[in-house]
């Protein structure tokens, strides 16, 4: 990056730990997750003006979709520029391990399958084949590709050849992510609803509100070694979640630092990738815990 981009990631280079102790007694709190944050990756407003879904690959290449700017940018681990893939109001992405890329768009209500850079297929019957695309997860396992809908109150399952083969019924799916044989949904009914992948209800996990631990607008979801990151933009946090409910901790940056925290993502070396949208940029922590960092299907 450009000297000057780099000045205004210098405060992000100091590794400073900001939070995330928040045990309170009789909180529900299990062994905190330590995260320091390493600032605002990425800095050019002509390149992201609105972010909004966030994925990372094997090789660390993280992308971004932005609707506004008919894009989704690729940068490199660090935040480095790379390029941009064209695609009209682009409202989610995800990435599969072969690097295939499944891109949405708000322009025909499409999901495409992009690889090299170039559109090579859509999911299902393509232009219109969703109400909207709010969110997009790729089962690492079975190559099967989960499309979030929230104005049509599911979710839609597609193999990776682009046929659907499946779907799970859900009020306002905002979020979704994959890990082994369960698939974790932001839902209208709660912050985090669980399906196994055949569709039936599983668990619910998490509570709504404004207090810790709690999720007051939950916007975007990743898993991480048997935990739920779920990034709330009502309360400006990263709430972290074990796979039966109990909450760990939260990530927070200082204050101001990531506003309106709308998707996240975790990368194979432990780094979270978080998008905001008052600072229309991504931001980094990274994320250490005892078991390690292993990210799940949704996080690469």
């Amino acid at each position: 990056m450009r000297r000057k981009e780099d000045a205004k990631v210098v405060f992000g280079s100091v590794l400073f730990v900001v939070l995330l102790f928040l045990g309170l007694p009789g909180a529900g709190y299990a062994a905190p997750i330590v995260a320091a944050y390493e600032g605002q990756l990425t800095v050019k407003q002509s390149v992201l003006a609105a972010p909004g879904r966030v994925a990372v690959g094997e090789d660390g290449t993280f992308y971004v979709s932005d609707g506004y700017r008919n894009h989704v940018a690729v940068f490199a681990g660090n935040g480095a520029y790379k390029e941009a893939i064209p695609m009209p109001n682009a409202s989610a992405v995800a990435v599969a391990p072969d690097g295939t890329l499944y891109i949405g768009s708000h322009k025909d209500y499409s999901v495409a399958i992009v690889r090299n850079g170039q559109v090579a297929g859509h999911l299902g019957g393509g232009a219109k084949e969703f109400r909207s695309v709010t969110d997009i997860a790729v089962d690492a396992a079975s190559g099967n590709i989960y499309v979030a809908d929230s104005v049509g109150n599911d979710v839609k399952i597609y193999d990776s050849s682009g046929t659907k083969v499946g779907g799970i019924s859900v009020k306002l799916p905002m979020g979704v992510s994959v890990a082994g044989r369960e698939v974790y949904i932001l839902s209208g009914d709660a912050p985090v609803a669980v399906y196994d992948v055949s569709g039936s209800f599983l668990r619910n996990i998490g509570e709504s509100g404004l207090k810790s631990g709690q999720v007051a607008r939950p916007t975007g979801i990743a898993l991480m070694n048997g935990m739920v990151y779920v990034s709330d933009t009502g309360r400006d946090a990263v709430v972290v979640y074990d796979t039966n409910g109990a909450c760990l901790s939260e990530i927070r940056a200082g204050k101001g630092e990531i506003n309106i925290p709308f998707s996240l993502a975790l990368s194979g070396s432990g780094i979270l990738y978080v998008t905001s949208k008052q600072n229309q940029g991504v931001h980094a922590f990274t994320v250490n815990n005892d078991a390690g960092a292993v990210p799940g299907a949704a996080g690469k």
